[in-house]
């Protein structure tokens, strides 16, 4: 089983690097707004668990090929999840989206997911196919497979077997660190390029990027309708 792990930071600390271009309540809308956008995409793709309640949370999951944990520091976020009935991790504070994933992945754990798929939740051009794809991998046992972002610098989505197969490490340079860890440990690495995940939007150049050319979702269309120069 699988279990797909969205790290979401407090909306109302978050795209930090993009005050030049939006104020903060703009980045708290923004934050929101990718975040509906990975659960719409990721919920679906893991079998529409509607089943499952916050009560889920630390015990052992149904039958089911995969599952969804948001894992956060935000009381917004964690709302958000409740009433959508989306599994939920609370962090007591801002560790980090290392320090999140890593809760996360003891979790999986614990709970019995022999697979780990992290998807951050800012990714504004991830669609439920690209979700399929990687969940269609089933290298064997240990493995890492990877989705380098923009310039091969950071890593936009990551799937280790078993979920403690790598020690977690994000932002810049990560994704050469997992190819390193990878070698180093004697674990098979797999580069999946997918052209929706290189994009995040994390700076200025990244919104620029983004709206350059005519897009469709929410995300877009909230941006354009702000008239950004």
């Amino acid at each position: 089983m699988t279990n797909i792990v969205i790290p979401v930071k407090n909306p109302s600390a978050a795209k930090q690097r993009l005050g030049d271009r939006l104020d903060a309540g703009r980045r708290r809308e923004l934050a929101l707004a990718l975040f509906d956008h990975a659960l719409s995409v990721v919920w679906p793709a893991a079998e529409r668990l509607t089943s499952l309640s916050r009560s889920a949370l630390g015990h052992p999951w149904p039958a089911k090929d995969h599952g969804v944990l948001v894992v956060t520091d935000s009381s917004e976020i964690e709302q958000a999840c409740i009433s959508r009935s989306v599994p939920v991790l609370m962090e007591e504070s801002a560790r980090g989206e290392t320090a999140a994933v890593e809760s996360a992945t003891q979790w999986s754990c614990r709970n019995g997911f022999d697979r780990q798929l992290v998807i951050p939740g800012d990714l504004p051009c991830i669609t439920r196919e690209d979700i399929d794809t990687l969940l269609s991998v089933s290298p064997s046992s240990p493995s890492v497979v990877l989705c380098p972002a923009t310039n091969d610098d950071g890593t936009n989505a990551i799937l280790t077997s078993p979920p403690d197969a790598l020690t977690f490490r994000f932002g810049q340079k990560s994704f050469p660190d997992y190819l390193d860890q990878a070698r180093r440990r004697n674990i098979p690495c797999q580069v999946i390029r997918l052209p929706r995940l290189v994009l995040d939007l994390d700076t200025p150049e990244d919104l620029q990027t983004f709206l350059e050319e005519p897009r469709g979702g929410d995300v877009y269309r909230m941006l354009r309708a702000w008239n950004l120069p």
